[in-house]
């Protein structure tokens, strides 16, 4: 099933937030949509432990600056069938 993914204003401004380079800002949307557009249920299984019935979670790693960071965002996939919610972007 493809997905449409909502990246509300405030979760963007958390990813802007991050202060990525250009290139890895623009690699991690790429990924975000790429994978959760296309790939949804390959990622579902990663249910958020706190409340497993409405998120999962996405983790992604990228090369910043010479070195690695890594995030993780929360899915809700619980609020319509065919689109998926960010509710929370998290450097781990």
């Amino acid at each position: 099933m493809r997905y449409r993914l909502i990246v509300p204003p405030e979760i963007s401004r958390a990813i802007g937030a991050f202060g990525l380079d250009r290139n890895s800002l623009v690699m991690v949307l790429n990924r975000l949509y790429q994978e959760l557009e296309e790939r949804a249920d390959d990622h579902k299984r990663h249910r958020d432990p706190a409340h497993p019935d409405l998120y999962f979670w996405f983790e992604l790693t990228v090369w910043d600056h010479g070195r690695r960071r890594g995030f993780r965002f929360t899915v809700d996939d619980a609020r319509a069938a065919d689109h998926l919610f960010l509710v929370a972007a998290e450097e781990i």
